[in-house]
């Protein structure tokens, strides 16, 4: 990340993950995570919650007026969390409602579309499509990661970065 960089993050657990490593950053993050609040506490993030609907069950902001607050902003990066990501159906997840924020922040990105996914992700199709595979420039995946699906993805061009699990602090 730069500094001042404007970051679009959807919700989840790994992208939650993502926001709590940037807390010491000097970034904007414009998300629909609710755990960021707590993760941007005491933190030299700038956050701003998309608003809209309660999603409790994914601890997320949803539907029209998310989707209305996203159309004002474009980012830097985004980060999007998925359900499945294929190379064949692209990014999915089964809630319509999360599907339409993830695609509604890779929309307004012009910059890198950056997915955040663990092994157990990589190669399932869920039921809605957030976008196709082309619209993602980097995926940050752990040790599980075939060599062979490694080897299709960056093939069509996307950088895959294995995460440290276990960083030496």
């Amino acid at each position: 990340m730069e500094a001042g960089d404007t970051l679009l993050i959807n919700s989840g657990s790994t992208t939650k993950q993502v926001i709590r490593s940037l807390k010491m950053s000097n970034v904007r993050i414009i998300t629909s995570n609710l755990g960021a609040v707590i993760e941007a506490q005491e933190s030299e993030m700038e956050l701003i919650l998309i608003g809209g609907l309660l999603r409790s069950q994914s601890n997320s902001l949803v539907g029209s007026l998310a989707t209305l607050s996203l159309q004002q902003v474009y980012g830097s990066k985004a980060f999007i969390g998925v359900d499945g990501l294929s190379v064949k159906y692209g990014l999915t997840t089964p809630i319509l409602e999360e599907a339409e924020i993830a695609r509604e922040m890779i929309r307004r990105t012009p910059g890198p579309v950056i997915v955040v996914a663990d092994h157990s992700k990589l190669s399932v199709v869920s039921n809605f499509m957030s976008a196709p595979i082309d619209q993602v420039d980097m995926l940050v995946t752990d040790q599980g990661l075939s060599n062979e699906l490694r080897e299709e993805l960056e093939k069509i061009g996307i950088k895959v970065i294995i995460a440290d699990l276990n960083p030496q602090i």
